[in-house]
């Protein structure tokens, strides 16, 4: 297997591993198979949708679809970043497009559209971490909107 799929891979289950810290999963007793986890082929079969499968946490990710890039340099790849959020969002018509990103040392990067109601709510307590030059998309540290997403859809 080359390096980039590896890699690519890599930074796929560290989502997932994120997203089930901060979700509290890993405290329960569950089989494997139901947390979040990467999808085997990465959303290129047919049945899957994005990298990321949501397992028993989807119904607080109900209509989103988690797409994951890491590269190199970030700051070099903004109109990039802006192409390939259209193009996911094409692909998953209907369905709210969450890209994440991360660059060679850095950390998870959130790019979603700013008009969600919980965007705009969490946003507020957040700083962007990436200027996109764009009206539309937001950029946020990943951990941190995840941490403000669950209490945002957990009403504990």
């Amino acid at each position: 297997m080359n390096y980039n799929k590896q890699k690519g891979k890599r930074f796929e289950k560290k989502i997932a591993t994120i997203i089930n810290e901060v979700f509290n999963i890993n405290d329960i007793d569950i089989p494997e198979t139901l947390k979040v986890n990467r999808y085997f082929s990465s959303g290129s079969a047919d049945y899957e949708t994005g990298d990321i499968n949501f397992g028993i946490l989807y119904k607080y990710f109900f209509n989103i679809i988690i797409e994951c890039k890491k590269w190199n340099n970030i700051t070099k790849k903004k109109s990039t970043i802006k192409y390939l959020y259209k193009q996911y969002s094409k692909k998953h018509e209907g369905k709210t497009v969450w890209l994440i990103i991360e660059d060679r040392y850095g950390k998870p990067i959130i790019i979603l559209p700013k008009n969600l109601s919980y965007v705009q709510d969490i946003s507020k307590q957040l700083d962007t971490v990436l200027d996109l030059n764009d009206d539309n998309l937001i950029a946020l540290d990943f951990k941190t909107f995840i941490t403000a997403y669950k209490n945002y859809v957990v009403k504990e």
